[in-house]
């Protein structure tokens, strides 16, 4: 039977922890968080449903988090203790030739997925998970790939914020022409950041085509690097 263990930190409200299906597609499971709290859809040969409850846990803290299939149900239980009980008639994912074969999809999902999915969901998930226990088999085959690729280890202290990846970025439209007095205006801007080792605007103040004001992060150590 399908089961699943591991400690999850994060700040944010919704996306995927994890998605695990049968390998002919015709059975799955999504363990989820929407507004912070847990959620459980599955498919299944009886039918789908789709479950939500317990507290919300996107508190920035660690919280373990067990997904297990048991005869009639699916238990969820966050830090030891039962959260959610759904009954489920049958089991989700059938044995074959005595062994249980999962596709495992960590803090995503397949493409194709998406629109199959009984309740839709933002599936990008900004957090972090640890001590992986899959199947009751350890953290068997995820250390080894977490461990090759530096990107995916967790951060030691975290805290709230937004992430820009180098591809967006937040925009404010502020008309100042509009001012109920005539007097010189002012702007006030506090940034508290975690930079990256690269080269980027921060903050930058825009008037038409012009900017008269920017403020910039620069690598020195980079031979590409330039004022901006």
């Amino acid at each position: 039977r399908f089961t699943a263990e591991f400690d999850f930190r994060t700040y944010d409200a919704e996306g995927v922890i994890l998605y695990a299906e049968s390998l002919d597609n015709s059975a799955w499971i999504l363990l989820a968080l929407r507004d912070g709290k847990i959620e459980i859809q599955f498919k299944n040969e009886f039918g789908t449903k789709v479950t939500s409850g317990g507290k919300a846990i996107n508190d920035g803290l660690w919280h373990i988090i067990s997904v297990e299939e048991l005869e009639h149900s699916i238990s969820v239980k966050i830090a030891k203790e039962a959260v959610m009980s759904i009954n489920s008639p049958g089991t989700l994912f059938k044995q074959s030739q005595g062994f249980l074969e999962t596709k495992v999809y960590i803090a995503g999902l397949p493409r194709r997925v998406g629109s199959a999915l009984v309740k839709q969901i933002n599936p990008r998930l900004d957090g972090c998970i640890r001590a992986w226990n899959l199947m009751n088999q350890g953290h068997s085959g995820v250390n080894e790939v977490i461990q090759e690729k530096q990107s995916k280890h967790c951060l030691v202290a975290v805290e709230r914020g937004s992430f820009y990846p180098g591809t967006g970025m937040a925009a404010f439209q502020i008309n100042y022409n509009n001012l109920d007095s005539a007097e010189d205006w002012l702007i006030n801007v506090t940034l508290t950041i975690r930079p990256s080792t690269d080269t980027g605007v921060m903050f930058a103040l825009v008037s038409n085509e012009t900017v008269p004001l920017a403020l910039s992060i620069m690598d020195s150590n980079s031979s590409d690097s330039q004022v901006i």
